[in-house]
């Protein structure tokens, strides 16, 4: 097992580093949950609903976060993409952002105000692969850091730890990995970077319906 600072992992990202599985109780109720569900979508419209293997992307990200927290809040762009989740799901924390500039420290700032807990699991819409293990690993290593980040190929901001307190104070334009080099953060390394795809664009949509041939395989 190894546990590394932010900082060092930025210098040595070439290297692989292997942590231990631990065991956690499966439902949570003293971590919270914020699924992005908003967000610019410039390269790929509606991107929370646009359709992979016949469903939702959104939905999913919303099947395994349901099985793990007990209080989960959805962020979304507008009143309408509001309507469209409800419909998804029988989650009742859905709240809007509706500003003109969004930006992930906006949308993330917003659903803070409506968690009851500290900490909390950050998720975007976009990762279909997530699954509760890579869960329940980054949160047995939460207690001790304010912020914990998984590692596969590249970092992961979007699919990590936090506490409320990493985002106070924090700039509407500033970058996650700014913020995340100003906490108290660590890094959990993950072998199987497909389990991290996220969809951005209609050729990632497309690679996601093949990523799904290999893991059936």
């Amino acid at each position: 097992m190894v546990i590394l600072t932010i900082q060092q992992l930025f210098k040595f990202f070439n290297k692989t580093y292997v942590v231990v599985e631990q065991k956690h109780k499966k439902y949570c109720s003293d971590i919270s949950c914020i699924l992005l569900a908003g967000g610019k979508s410039e390269r790929l419209q509606d991107k929370p609903f646009r359709i992979l293997n016949g469903r939702p992307i959104v939905s999913y990200v919303l099947d395994v976060v349901k099985n793990i927290f007990e209080d989960v809040v959805i962020v979304v762009k507008n009143n309408q993409q509001v309507k469209n989740i409800r419909e998804l799901t029988s989650i009742e924390k859905i709240i809007a952002d509706n500003e003109n500039e969004f930006s992930p420290a906006t949308g993330i700032k917003k659903g803070i105000i409506h968690i009851k807990n500290n900490r909390f699991f950050l998720i975007a819409c976009d990762m279909p692969f997530i699954t509760e293990k890579i869960i329940i690993r980054l949160i047995n290593y939460s207690k001790k850091y304010n912020c914990v980040v998984p590692f596969s190929s590249r970092f992961q901001p979007f699919c990590a730890v936090y506490e409320k307190n990493v985002f106070k104070g924090c700039a509407v334009n500033q970058s996650m990995r700014q913020i995340i080099e100003n906490s108290h953060a660590t890094i959990v390394s993950f072998d199987n970077s497909l389990d991290f795809f996220n969809i951005n664009t209609l050729t990632d949509l497309k690679n996601a319906k093949s990523i799904f041939t290999i893991k059936q395989n």
